[in-house]
């Protein structure tokens, strides 16, 4: 697949215009459209407009590309589902927890800080060499979120964090959830939100070794989809959160250094998280 750093600043520009379409002042729309103009102006020679390769790869080996870097790119995603998921965390008392698809392991250090017995799983080797390193603590696994590699009502409380949106189908993954959850436990999902995901947000990776461009698929589940799964897994809601963009996680935007003011007009306010919190009956 084909992508180019002037087609998504004008993307950017575009979202900004939509935006502000009756209800931005002209000095803004103006500024906008002389944007777009210097932009495209001569693009056929442009370095912005060259074209580069972007391959798709599955969750498990991208992520495994980037986990020695995981931690250290600023991202706008993470900061804001961190704060969302954690404002959840902080309201659950200390038991056995789980971190499906733990990643580096951020969340299953805080739930360790905070008192649980901790089994972490995830199903990029690497991603579980970090988690193993920064929560020496957990108990980390290698498995998968359709096949958890522990006994029913095992726990008391699931944590699944940006993964369900890289399934085509949530329904597997959430039930299998729900099996190792005991009854009257918690679960808390985040994912990006299908509104960004509609958009072209899609997580992005590099493979450092053939320095090869990759992206790893989010799939748009809307707010249905997630509601008909809980009640397929026969869980119970108890909240729904839609954290947005805001000032800071704007800034960490690539767009931001080169059109920030198209992107704080395209993404500002923009819902940029999903986070639900759910009871096993």
């Amino acid at each position: 697949m084909d992508a180019s750093r002037l087609q998504m600043l004008l993307g950017i520009e575009g979202l900004a215009l939509l935006r502000l379409w009756l209800n931005g002042d002209r000095r803004q729309i103006e500024a906008r459209i002389a944007d777009i103009a210097r932009l495209v102006e001569g693009w056929e020679s442009s370095e912005l407009a060259a074209f580069f390769d972007v391959a798709e790869i599955d969750a498990a080996a991208g992520y495994d590309t980037k986990a020695g870097t995981y931690d250290d790119e600023p991202n706008p995603i993470i900061a804001l589902e961190q704060q969302a998921v954690w404002r959840i965390l902080d309201r659950v008392g200390p038991g056995r927890a789980l971190d499906a698809a733990c990643g580096t392991g951020r969340h299953a250090r805080r739930l360790l800080h905070q008192g649980h017995a901790v089994t972490a799983v995830d199903g990029a080797p690497a991603m579980l060499d970090q988690a193993r390193a920064n929560v020496p603590g957990a108990d980390v696994r290698a498995g998968d979120l359709t096949s958890l590699p522990l006994e029913d009502d095992s726990v008391d409380l699931a944590v699944c964090a940006l993964a369900l949106t890289h399934l085509a189908e949530l329904g597997p993954a959430i039930c299998e959830l729900a099996r190792v959850v005991r009854p009257g436990g918690r679960i808390v999902l985040s994912d990006v939100h299908p509104v960004f995901v509609s958009l072209g947000g899609h997580a992005y990776a590099v493979d450092d070794q053939q320095r090869r461009r990759r992206f790893i698929r989010n799939h748009v589940h809307l707010h249905s989809a997630y509601i008909s799964a809980f009640s397929a897994g026969g869980l119970l809601l108890l909240g729904c959160y839609e954290p947005a963009f805001d000032d800071a996680a704007v800034a960490l935007v690539s767009p931001s250094r080169m059109v920030p003011d198209a992107a704080a007009h395209a993404l500002l306010g923009l819902p940029a998280i999903l986070a639900w919190e759910l009871q096993t009956p």
